[in-house]
């Protein structure tokens, strides 16, 4: 796990993947899958995670234009359906094989 410290950029596209704008997502997603293959040997799981997080993130942008869970902290009247809980965890869970 100590070399996967090496290589640190990921945290650079973190405003990416955090903004409530898909080409900014986009860009996102091309970052992380763009990193994949420069992950150290033993890290690719945790960096297939981080461009997973990316998608998963854009997905929700591209579904509702914004990420639903910050709608009360930020004063914003939902938008059709109110995602639960539960949706927004599964929504951002990783994907089990």
């Amino acid at each position: 796990m100590r070399s996967c410290i090496r290589l640190r950029p990921y945290s650079c596209f973190l405003p990416f993947e955090h903004a409530e704008d898909l080409s900014a997502q986009e860009r996102a997603v091309t970052l992380f899958d763009t990193l994949l293959p420069r992950a150290p040997q033993g890290c690719e799981t945790l960096f297939e995670g981080y461009a997973d997080y990316a998608r998963r993130h854009r997905d929700v942008i591209a579904r509702w234009g914004r990420f639903p869970h910050r709608n009360s902290v930020l004063g914003r009247t939902p938008r059709r359906m109110r995602l639960t809980t539960s949706m927004r965890r599964r929504a951002l869970r990783p994907k089990t094989r």
